[in-house]
This record gives C-alpha cells, structure tokens and sequence, in this order.
C-alpha cells in the first residue's frame, strides 16, 4: 500500500483458491524459537505481544531511490515497511538470511516484487501486474518470492476479512501479521499486529504503525477503522527426505551419541531432549583444598561448512528450588581458540539456550565442554544434554589493521575482489570480523575468489536449494560445465547439488538469444528479472532453453541458477555474440580526398571479458549508386579504404569471435565532392550609412597596438599591404562615434552544383586603383559683409531715426582645397575577410577613392576556387564625404571552424 493510497482490493471477494499462496520445495532454517513457544492456545483471557518484533524500518526520506515510474522517485510504501519489519523478525528467529542489513537494498526488491506497486497500471487481485488496486494477493505472493530468493520456504496468505480468532492464533504461534486498514487512525495505511489483549472481556488488537514518532496502538475490535485484511507469514514444513543424508543445516549432538566423550560420574535420568539428560553433583570446595572439576562432558560435532555457527545447550528442566548449579562454565573451542561461556541453568526455561555464535571450520577440529566446575558451595546439579548447533553465517574476516575483506573456504581465507563478488555470493559484509593479525593468521592465505567482472562465479551448496551456507565458490571463463570433467568443488558431490554462477556483462542495445542447455533444473536472472524457469525440469535429459531479451546498452547482472539431481550435471550458456563495435565519427561529413580511414573501438565481448577469444572485424562500405567496398576479416580496429566516385558513402562495421558475429553497427555515412564552387561578385554600391559592419584581414596581415592617447588601433605588419578601414555604431551611441562614413555596400552570390542548398564560404579581397590628393592655394574671393546703419525718417512734424541693414561687397584673400585624383599602379589585393557564411559585406573606404573588390568560394569539402580578377566590382566613394573614423579591436566570423 502506498502512503495515502485508499486499500480497495483487500475487500474484495476473492474464489478460495486465491486464498492460500503456498511455495514448497524450499528447505526452511533450523526450527525457529518462535515455533518451539508453549501451546498459549487456551481460552484463558490474556495480553500478549510479541515484543522481538523490529520497529526501527520506517518510513524516512533515505528510503527514497530513483525511479522511472515517479518524478519524485519511489518510496517503499507502507505495505513494504511492514514486510521488512516482519522478515527481519523472521531474520532473528532462526532464518537469518531474511535481513542482511541493507535496509534500502531489501525495500526496493520488496517493492520490485510487489507487482502493482511499482511502475505498473492495475487490473483484477490475482497478484499479478496491473491489478485494479495493489492487494494482499500482490503482498502475499511477493514476500514468499523474496523469501524463497534467500533460500527458505514460506507460506504466504491474503486473508481478506480475517476473524478475531486468526489474529490470534497467529499471534499465539509466535508470527507477526501483515495488517492493512482501508480507514484507520492512519489514514488507508498497512502495518504490523504484534499482540492482541482479550483481559477483561476485551478484544483489542495491538498494531504498530511503523511511522515516525506514532507509538504502537490499541484498537477494539471492529471499531475506529474499516476494510481490514491480513497476510500471515509463517515457515513452510518441509518433508526432510529431500535433503541429501547428512547435509543439514542443524547440527545436534545428544548425549547418547557415540562422538560424546564423559569423565567422572554422571547419572541419567528420563528427562530431556529426545527421552534421556545427565547430571553430576559440581566440584566441593569444601571437601579439597582447591576446586577441581571431578567430572566433564565433551561434545565434538561434525561441522558440514565453514562458517558463524550459534551454539545451543539443551535445558532438560526447569527448576524452582535452588538444587540446580546457579554458574555452569561452558568451553567452546572454535576456529580461532577458546571461549568461556557462563550461563544459569537454575534460571534458564526449559528448552535451548543460546551459547552465543562462534567460528567454526568443516571438520571435527571444535568441540563444546562442560566440567563440573561451578564454584557452588554447597554442591549444585549440573546438568547435561543435547548441543546444537544452527548455521548463522559464512567467515567473513578482515584484518583490524586494514586490507581487504575475507571469505574463510576450506580452511583458508581467499580474498574477496569487488563488491560485486561479495553480492553474488549473497555475502553480507556488515558481517565481516574485524581480527587481530595473530589471530587472522590461524586462516591461512588461500587464492582469491574470481571476480564477477571478469569470469563467472560459481556459488556451490550441497543441497538442491541453493540454500545456505555456502559449500565453494568456483570461477569459469566460459559458462559450459560439464559434471565430472568441469573441474567442481571437492565438497560437493555429483548429485544432489545446486549452484549459482553470476557475471556482470557488457552488452550493447538489442536483442539478445539467451540460449541455456541443461540437464537438471534451471532459472535465468538478467537484472534481478527472471526470463527462464524451468526449475522442475527432468533430472536427466537435456534440454535446450531459449530466451530473447531485449536490452539496453550497459552492464548487466546475469545470474544462472542450476541444480543437479543426478549425477549426469551438465550446463552451459551457449555464447553470447560479440557486442555490436562503435564508429568513431568522422570529423568531417565532406571530403575531397582519394581515401578515408575508417575507425571504430572495440566493445568487448561479454562472454571473454578477459580476452581469451581474439576478435575480428568487418567493414562494409557502399556508395548510394551501389558500388561495394569490404575489408575482409582484419584483427586491426581501423581501415584505410579508397574512394573512386563522388557522392554519399555508407559504412559499418561487425566483430567476430570465432564463434559467433555481432549486430552489425549503426550505419555512418560521408560525402566526397571534388568540383570546386563559383562565387562572383554582384554589387558595390556607395552608401551613407549611419551603420557599419566590421571585416578585418587575417591575424597575419594585421596587428593590435595602442597610440599616445591610450586609443586601440589595428597597424598592418611590415611587408604586408594594408588597407585603411573604420567602422561605426549607431551615430551618438558612444563617445567620438558618428554616422555618415563613406560605406561601400558589397554583394555576391555563391552555387555549388549539384549540391543544393550550397554550404560555402567566402573569402573577400579588395585593392584601391585611385587615391585622392588634396592641395590648397590662395586666391580673392568677394565676399558680401552687411552692416547696420541709421536712417533718418520724417514722421508727421518728427524726425525718427530707423536702424537698416547694409550689404557691401569686400574682395579678400583665403586658401581653398584643391582635390586631385591619383591613379595608383601595382596595387595589391588585400584579403578584407575570410569564412564569411553571408553574401554581402560592408566595406569603408578613403572619400575619393576608388576601389575593386572580388570573391572566391570554399566548400564543405575543402575544394577551393581560384581568384578570378575578371570578375572584380568597382566602386568610387565621393570626395566630399566628412570621415569621422573609430579604429576597433581585430574580429572575425565566429562560425568559420577552428583551422580554416
């Protein structure tokens, strides 16, 4: 149930076979303690709650992973939260492999599992993707998957209105209960029912929120919430008989057995584990000088696996009278030396009591003791029965002083070489132990474990279940594994065993034949998805199982589980083909050379990431009229090919390795042009432009200085020619800045058959063929002067004097410019600009001047045309324009690419 998500299908009416969803075939965990609780089955009103029950996975903003389906990423939802409360319940119970610790990494495979709750449309409560609303059904089917993924077998079941009396039967029989409410105090929300409470004529059910800062809650029985369902969550009971003899993952030692070894007196009684126990009075310090133990029980147990084993004492009875040995000294002798153990046997309850988990190698190398020791006085019972011993975990070691993590095989520690590797093998490494180097050294140094990168891992366990723990770990550069010639773990038989083989592949976009042959059981993972299950096939015919997926370009886990039950073991991948190469891109799309270097890179293949299968490559190249190139097979990643025709090439490439080709590689394509283009010059008109566009020659032609005045200026170089050019922003938008330059306005146009539209560039060059002289000389010149003079007026009997204005002509001397037009001979042409994607430009010139421009084209191809002076414009600027120039910094197209 997602968070704030309504809860509809768990009400629905469901057919009875939908009911129970129940996975057999799996090997449980040893008997967990909460199966062997007291029968609490009685009718006698009660409080009980499972107080073991894990709080701690909630709800967090840490909890949040990228996720396609949601743009604000995927949160694991209630429904999810309690699932991984109660299998880390379970975790502690006896199936440790339910939680590793990687509270995110359980949630997001929870999630996964959980069809309708992600990425997925809803359709009908059958626990499949698209249902009409997520379920218990979808819940129910998806925590057995998990479980039966870590190697256990669990019965999963969607109760859609449950009774009073299933709450509470599961709660007497030590299971927590998946609850989900459509209302509650919660909103439609899922949590956990750890208890229930019928004291005082009540009924209350006692439910954990699994929220931040909400405390467990009491809620009356069919009151203050609506639409609840549950899922239960219980250890399947399996048939033992499937199990090969002697492979067990409990081990227990009675005091009857032959490998049990007694000293001193001993008396047996009727009572304890399976019909009989022993006692023995405990050492009398009153009666010696000093304490010594007079009588002692060895047990010595056959460890099938190396690994973390908890240690069990078998408590016959329970007493309230002070007979019984208040102190018994247990000696647990492990891998890496000694342990005292103290426990009270007179304040233990009847039944296993835990001594603690300790390291112990396959063999009989180990061994518990207990001695009548006690330090009671006067004498106490000391009592003795079955040991057991449950496999938790597989050695992980590490030295405190640093290096590298460490899987204890055989006796020997192999170091682990990626974290891929640890996750192949299912390896938790929060329980790696952190040893002294003394005590490291008791493990001596075998060869490193292989590496899912580079080969295929194989995991071996002597059952047919791939469940813990771990038998050998064998590593394959080629997945084809054949029993009694493949070389296989000498601990595993030749029957009767299953085996994980995990390797992470480089594999490009397509579609993939997984082709798997086996004679035994098979499932194929690729990404955490299973795309083959044939897990039930005939133990002894091979067949041949096919799959096509389809796959995005990247690395990808593969898993490949198999068992064997017979001895005829046979499995292999058929291979793989090579990844498809990747084309380097050309720098160029146009070309006017005689020949093209083709070249790609090699992307692996993902069955020989080490390089032990050679590959080669095939290139094909065509020409879009249908003339044919290839390069046969050749071991080099490049080839050198000749281009006799113009027009559009094609080309890709395919890699061998022997055995099999790759997809071919996406086609890339070229032009080859070898004509050169056509531009001409069309107008040079004179213009009075308050506007002027700045073209500068070429960096080697021209260079920045700065004047006595601080003004930057553009100087030509020495030996090179130069023409004077200004330029000018809007009139007034700077300082010093006007209009009205003598703009000469050029235009051209550009073809480049029979490519069209045409992709050129321009270069722009210009010479002056007249210059303007101007020279001064004095002359007369009559000028008219006006003056005011006084007139006198009579007016009537007045006289009135009226100003009036005077104009008399005055001859004087003044200088006055004479303008000459120069011819100028072998001129040179100057370039003005280069690259230039556009047809016109905007030339200033000198007022007077006459000038003679021309252009020459480029194309895409590099072919260049030649300088024509035929096809040259001219243009003469008016002597009487005012030039106000500006001088500004060097620029130039910033579209022309580097190198040309």
């Amino acid at each position: 149930m997602d968070w704030g998500q309504p809860a509809r299908a768990i009400g629905h009416t469901l057919l009875a076979s939908a009911l129970g969803l129940v996975l057999t075939g799996l090997v449980p965990a040893p008997a967990a303690r909460a199966q062997q609780r007291p029968d609490l089955s009685s009718a006698q009103p009660r409080r009980v709650l499972l107080s073991e029950v894990p709080g701690d996975v909630l709800p967090r903003l840490s909890n949040i992973w990228a996720c396609d389906c949601d743009t604000d990423g995927c949160w694991p939802g209630c429904f999810t939260v309690a699932s991984a409360n109660v299998l880390k319940y379970w975790a502690r119970q006896g199936y440790p492999l339910l939680w590793n610790g990687d509270e995110n990494g359980t949630l997001q495979r929870l999630r996964e599992l959980f069809p309708n709750l992600y990425c997925y449309g809803n359709r009908n409560d059958d626990g499949q993707p698209s249902d009409s609303a997520y379920d218990a059904f979808d819940v129910a089917r998806g925590i057995a998957l998990f479980a039966r993924e870590r190697g256990y077998a669990f019965n999963a079941q969607a109760i859609p209105s449950p009774t009073f009396e299933q709450i509470v039967a599961e709660i007497d029989a030590g299971r927590p209960v998946i609850g989900a409410f459509g209302v509650s105090p919660w909103g439609s929300h899922a949590g956990t029912i750890i208890g229930y409470d019928t004291t005082g004529g009540r009924q209350l059910i006692i439910v954990r929120p699994n929220l931040l800062n909400r405390p467990d809650t009491e809620l009356v029985w069919g009151k203050g919430y609506r639409d609840l369902g549950i899922v239960t969550f219980a250890p399947a009971q399996i048939d033992r008989a499937v199990l090969p003899a002697g492979r067990s993952f409990e081990i227990v030692v009675d005091d009857s057995d032959p490998n049990v070894r007694f000293a001193g007196e001993w008396v047996s009684t009727e009572d304890g584990f399976a019909g009989g126990a022993r006692y023995t009075l405990s050492a009398d310090e009153i009666s010696t000088a000093r304490q010594q133990e007079t009588a002692l029980i060895r047990w010595t147990p056959s460890i099938p696996f190396d690994g973390l084993w908890e240690v069990f004492a078998w408590v016959p009875r329970e007493d309230v009278t002070e007979s019984t040995a208040l102190v018994a000294t247990y000696q647990i002798a492990h891998a890496e030396g000694m342990r005292l153990i103290r426990r009270s046997q007179r304040q233990a309850k009847q039944g296993w009591m835990s001594l603690g988990a300790h390291p112990f190698l396959q063999g009989s190398q180990g061994y518990i003791q207990l001695t009548n020791l006690t330090g009671d006085a006067p004498t106490r019972t000391v009592w003795a029965d079955a040991i057991k011993l449950v496999w938790r975990a597989p050695l992980l070691v590490r030295d405190e002083a640093g290096g590298p993590t460490m899987l204890v095989l055989n006796g020997k520690r192999r170091a682990i070489p990626d974290p891929q590797t640890a996750e192949a093998l299912r390896l938790n490494l929060a329980d790696v132990r952190m040893l002294p180097s003394l005590v490291l050294a008791q493990y001596p140094l075998g060869e490193m474990l292989p590496s899912v990168m580079s080969r295929w891992v194989g995991a071996f366990y002597n059952n047919v279940l791939l469940a813990p723990p771990l038998s050998d770990v064998l590593g394959l550069h080629e997945l084809a594994f054949v029993g009694g010639e493949t070389p296989q773990p000498a601990q595993v038989g030749s029957r009767d065993f299953s085996v994980r083989w995990t390797r992470y592949l480089a594999l490009g976009d397509g579609d993939y034949a997984f082709q798997v042959e086996a004679v035994g059981g098979v499932r194929l993972w690729i990404d955490g998805r299973l795309e083959i299950s044939a897990w039930d096939s005939p133990a002894d015919v091979l067949i041949a199982h096919e799959k096509i997926v389809t796959l995005q370009a990247g690395l990808h886990r593969v898993d490949i589980e198999y068992v064997a039950r017979s001895s005829t073991a046979r499995l292999r991948l058929a291979n793989l083909p090579p990844n498809a190469p990747l084309p380097d891109r050309l720098p160029f799309t146009w070309t006017n050379e005689p020949t093209v270097t083709l070249r790609w890179r090699d992307t692996g293949d993902p069955d020989d990431v080490d390089g032990q299968k050679p590959r080669k490559f095939f290139v094909t190249l065509r020409h879009e009229d249908g003339w044919r190139a290839t390069s046969g097979w050749i071991p080099l990643s490049e080839w050198t090919a000749a281009l006799p025709l113009e027009g559009t090439y094609y080309w890709n490439v395919i890699a061998s390795d022997g055995t099999a080709n790759s997809p071919p590689s996406e086609s890339q394509s070229f032009r080859v042009d070898r004509r050169p283009p056509w531009a001409q010059m069309q107008s040079a008109i004179v213009e009075l432009t308050r506007t002027a566009e700045l073209m500068l020659p070429p960096p080697e032609a021209y260079r920045l200085i700065t004047d006595t005045n601080g003004t930057l200026r553009v100087e030509a170089v020495v030996g090179q020619p130069s023409i004077a050019q200004t330029a000018s922003t809007e009139a007034g938008s700077a300082p010093g800045i006007l209009g009205n330059l003598p703009a000469v306005h050029l235009r051209w146009w550009g073809s480049d058959v029979p490519n069209d539209p045409p992709e050129l560039r321009y270069d722009v060059q210009a010479r002056q063929l007249v210059r303007a002289h101007t020279s001064y000389t004095v002359t007369t010149v009559t000028q008219a002067v006006t003056r005011v003079g006084y007139e006198l007026v009579l007016s009537g009997s007045q006289e009135v004097t009226v100003p009036v204005v005077l104009t008399e002509t005055v001859e004087q001397l003044a200088v006055v410019p004479v303008v000459t037009f120069v011819p100028l001979s072998q001129t040179e042409w100057v370039t003005l600009a280069t690259g230039l994607t556009t047809t016109e430009m905007v030339f200033i010139g000198e007022p007077g001047g006459t000038y003679e421009f021309r252009v020459r084209a480029t194309d895409a191809a590099g072919n260049q045309q030649k300088w024509f002076d035929g096809y040259a414009v001219r243009a003469e600027i008016d002597p009487r324009r005012i030039l106000y120039r500006t001088y500004l910094p060097l620029v130039y197209d910033q579209a022309k690419p580097s190198g040309q």
